[in-house]
């Protein structure tokens, strides 16, 4: 078995937060407050309540009263869950969508006892995306202040991926609706990892993956992704060689161990299942990765864990690329970066690979939109800005934060060259571009 991947007073801390705890809570292991704190850190704050407040004794009183200034703003989201997906339903007419993660999640929670902070959406591709997208941003959605939009091309296949985040606009005052996060063509993981999914064929497994993935990025393990595995499990359509395969593709294996061994570690009853899931993949002990469970995630194990699985990824191709990704990885993540403006603009086309992450700086709206569809192209205007034009909207693409100062996208003409990120992809595809000159 190797070494405990927690301790015994870890394991006693997690009963207050995971499905079913069994062991009798105990108290003074932490400070009350920062207890409190643990738990909202874990996303297990609503649980916890519910488990806490009827505790007697002064320490759990404080642990309540603690959890209890979260809950408001909790409540609160999952109350907005039903309207703010009925909203996009409506919006969405004629594009499949599907909640997933957090949205999805809580439906299998027998208690709807589960933290959630925004909806997250998956639709097939990138047209989709953009054309939800659009009716939602003339629908008193805007593109979140802390998060740009963002397009990657999966160079295996061609195709498309990325997020588009968007906020209630905080000047009409909207507090009716929750944040939304649109992922489309599949599901991306760390640097450069990315896995093509689809609405037609998602299950639990495609969860499954989803829950790895976004824990992995942000290389933390919580109580909350514990829970959620624990319950995925149990669905009908969980096939532990699947999701094997998909955490595989993925290339967030010894991630998983490390996961998986954890949960079995604070959960008395861990299903089968996902011990059939952890032989899959045949990590051993000595191969999970060093991730503290349960515990915040600290900026320079996270550039560290990325870079690595920027290598690993790229080593399955050949050794050139494995130093290609890697590289990438640690000059993405060497830093926080800051959106500034430069004189000159961009001579060439931004590069569409899975390491490339283009983001989007909202420039203005072009010509009037066509409503029905909002196509994707990447455009060479005069003065040589390569612009991405989303439907009516022009965007500026970075990678590193920096965009042309003083584009004026009323006065820049007819694109002079394009490349249309809308088309159907192909295997092997030339990064998809379809390019055409005006």
């Amino acid at each position: 078995m190797g070494r405990p991947v927690i301790s015994e007073a870890t394991s006693r801390l997690a009963q207050a937060g995971i499905i079913d705890g069994t062991q009798e809570l105990a108290p003074d292991l932490l400070p009350a407050v920062s207890y409190a704190q643990w738990l909202k850190d874990n996303r297990v704050s609503r649980r916890a309540y519910s488990r806490v407040e009827a505790l007697t004794g002064s320490y759990w009183s404080e642990v309540s009263s603690a959890l209890a200034a979260r809950m408001t703003g909790v409540n609160s989201r999952v109350q907005l869950l039903d309207p703010s997906w009925e909203l996009v339903r409506e919006l969405a007419s004629g594009i499949p969508a599907l909640p997933i993660k957090g949205a999805r999640m809580i439906a299998r929670y027998g208690d709807g006892v589960r933290d959630v902070s925004d909806l997250d959406l998956f639709v097939d591709d990138i047209t989709d995306a953009w054309t939800v997208a659009g009716r939602l941003l003339r629908s008193g959605y805007v593109v979140a202040a802390d998060e740009l939009p963002w397009i990657k091309v999966d160079v295996a296949t061609g195709t498309p991926y990325g997020q588009i985040v968007l906020e209630p606009d905080g000047d009409d005052g909207r507090r009716d609706r929750l944040r939304l996060d649109i992922h489309f063509a599949g599901y991306s993981v760390r640097h450069c990892g990315f896995v093509g999914l689809s609405i037609s064929s998602w299950d639990a497994n495609s969860d499954f993956l989803c829950t790895l993935g976004n824990a992995a990025g942000d290389c933390c393990i919580r109580l909350k992704d514990v829970n959620d595995l624990r319950l995925l499990a149990c669905d009908d359509t969980f096939d532990p060689h699947r999701a094997a395969d998909l955490v595989t593709r993925a290339g967030i294996e010894a991630f998983a161990g490390q996961v998986l061994a954890a949960g079995e570690a604070v959960c008395a009853a861990w299903p089968p299942a996902l011990g059939r899931v952890l032989q899959s993949l045949q990590v051993t002990a000595g191969r999970r990765e060093r991730i503290r469970p349960f515990a915040s995630p600290r900026r320079l194990q996270r550039w560290t864990l990325t870079t690595r699985h920027a290598w690993r990824l790229g080593r399955r191709q050949s050794l050139a690329r494995a130093i290609s990704y890697s590289l990438s990885g640690a000059r993405y993540y060497a830093r926080a970066r800051q959106l500034t403006r430069t004189r000159t603009a961009p001579r060439r086309p931004p590069p569409l690979n899975n390491v490339s992450c283009l983001r989007l700086v909202e420039l203005g709206t072009g010509d009037p939109p066509d409503h029905s569809r909002d196509t994707v192209t990447i455009c060479r205007y005069s003065g040589g800005n390569w612009l991405v034009r989303a439907g009516p909207t022009l965007f500026a693409p970075t990678i590193y934060m920096r965009v042309p100062r003083d584009i004026d996208v009323t006065s820049i003409g007819p694109p002079l060259e394009t490349i249309d990120l809308s088309g159907s992809p192909s295997p092997g595809a030339r990064k998809d571009a379809r390019r055409t000159s005006q």
